[in-house]
C-alpha cells in the first residue's frame, strides 16, 4: 500500500497472474504453445484501511473460463476492509498454430483485466 497524501492511498499490483504477455509478444510463431497444468487454488486477501477511507471504484467481479484457464475474482469493501477472493486453475493444453489467434484474443482479454486492477485507489471522505 502506498500513501500518496493525507487523503489518498493506492494498492498497486496486489494480484498477480500469468496473462501470457510473453506469448502474445511474439508476432509469428513456428511451434505450438504448450501450457502446463496447475493445482486449483483459492486465495483470500484482506486490507484494512484507516477509518474514513473509501474505495474510489470497486473492481467488478471477474470470471474467465477458457479451455486453458479458469479464474474467478470477487471484490468487496465493507466498513474499512477491502476483501479479495480468488480462485484459479491452469489447464494443460497444446495450442496449435491454427488456433494461436484465438488464444491471443483470450490472452488480451486477461491482459486488459490485469491492467484495470493494477492500481486500486482509496480516498478519504
Amino acid at each position: 500500500m502506498q500513501k500518496l497524501d493525507e487523503e489518498t492511498m493506492v494498492l498497486s499490483n496486489i494480484i498477480t497472474f500469468d496473462s501470457y504477455r510473453d506469448i502474445t509478444a511474439a508476432n509469428n510463431r513456428h511451434y505450438p504453445i504448450s501450457l502446463k497444468r496447475s493445482f486449483y487454488s483459492i486465495e483470500n486477501y484482506s486490507y484494512t484501511f484507516p477509518s474514513g477511507f473509501k474505495i474510489k471504484r470497486l473492481p467488478r467481479d471477474f470470471i474467465f473460463k477458457k479451455p486453458f484457464k479458469y479464474r474467478k475474482e470477487q471484490y468487496r469493501f465493507k466498513g474499512s476492509t477491502f476483501n479479495i477472493h480468488l480462485e484459479a486453475e491452469n489447464m494443460e493444453q497444446i495450442i496449435h498454430l491454427e488456433n494461436v489467434n484465438d488464444f491471443k484474443k483470450n490472452a488480451f482479454e486477461l491482459q486488459k483485466h490485469e491492467s484495470s486492477i493494477k492500481n486500486i485507489i482509496f480516498e478519504k471522505e
